[in-house]
């Protein structure tokens, strides 16, 4: 991504056995990969563009059919940041100046909205014995003085039990 978080000079890139491979370009703020239950579906995010992007995911990783999955309003102050896909294939995304997370259906439909104490939210992830903890990273990048004796818990991680089940992540090993 581009470290001004300004110009579109960021790549989304696959490392296998093979090697590395470009997937995507022209990525300003890159963020939230994550794949359906069925892993047909990936998911990626374009911060500055207020989108999420839905690939067709093949067996060997490569990566088609992209199109938006979702796109958040323009001119108002609240960005899609990290995300996760819990075990119903529902994709939750964390909103940066946005004070919580919004999860949407497979079809891009808001379907639930959680509400934290932090304006930036980062990330979403699952946890937990059953995986349905659903932790939250939350920033206090940018956030002024005034806003950070508003907020005082900007930056902290927060749990909060759902009803649906994340998914178990993959291990990667790199050697």
């Amino acid at each position: 991504m581009h470290d001004g978080e300004e110009n579109p000079t960021g790549s989304l890139y696959r490392m296998d056995a093979t090697g590395i491979a470009r997937m995507d370009k022209d990525v300003c703020i890159t963020n939230g990969p994550c794949v359906s239950p069925d892993g047909k579906t990936f998911y990626h995010t374009d911060t500055l563009e207020k989108t999420i992007y839905a690939f067709d995911l093949s067996e060997d990783g490569l990566l088609s059919n992209k199109r938006v999955f979702v796109k958040f309003a323009v001119g108002d102050d609240v960005y899609p940041d990290g995300s996760v896909v819990d075990s119903e294939g529902y994709l939750w995304t964390a909103l940066w100046g946005g004070f919580g997370a919004v999860r949407f259906a497979p079809t891009g439909e808001a379907v639930a909205r959680i509400e934290l104490p932090a304006p930036n939210v980062t990330k979403p992830c699952f946890g937990g014995p059953d995986l349905k903890t659903l932790y939250f990273t939350t920033a206090r990048k940018g956030l002024s003085d005034e806003t950070l004796a508003q907020y005082p818990l900007a930056g902290g991680l927060f749990a909060i039990q759902v009803d649906v089940a994340g998914q178990p992540q993959h291990e990667v090993r790199l050697v």
